[in-house]
């Protein structure tokens, strides 16, 4: 959660150009060591998206996933959770949400902002 109590990505960014890296470098990682651990902003755009469609043996439904850009100029790939009904649209605004995983760990998912 950032400040505003809202979900939030953390990053590692540079001290030297500034540039973002996500998820968090590992300190083994000889870079990691002139990078700080920031919050990205809570909202980033669509840029694209696929949906998967596992194997009829899984018994698992289609799900989609998405490239969310950051305005801190960073990419994340994630889950895009969708109203019933509803497509998704590149350039659409999105938002972190924290979502339940079938083994009940707690993930990150895109949803559209309302």
């Amino acid at each position: 959660m950032n400040d505003t109590g809202q979900v939030a990505l953390i990053a590692s960014r540079s001290k030297i150009s500034g540039k973002y890296y996500f998820p968090v470098l590992p300190e083994s990682i000889p870079v990691s060591r002139d990078c700080e651990v920031v919050t990205l902003s809570p909202e980033a755009s669509l840029y694209s998206f696929t949906v998967v469609h596992p194997s009829p043996k899984t018994g698992q439904p289609p799900f989609t996933l998405a490239y969310a850009d950051f305005p801190e100029q960073v990419r994340v790939l994630g889950r895009l959770k969708l109203p019933e009904g509803a497509c998704p649209m590149i350039g659409a605004r999105l938002r972190v949400e924290l979502d339940a995983t079938a083994g009940g760990e707690q993930t990150y998912v895109f949803v559209p902002v309302q």
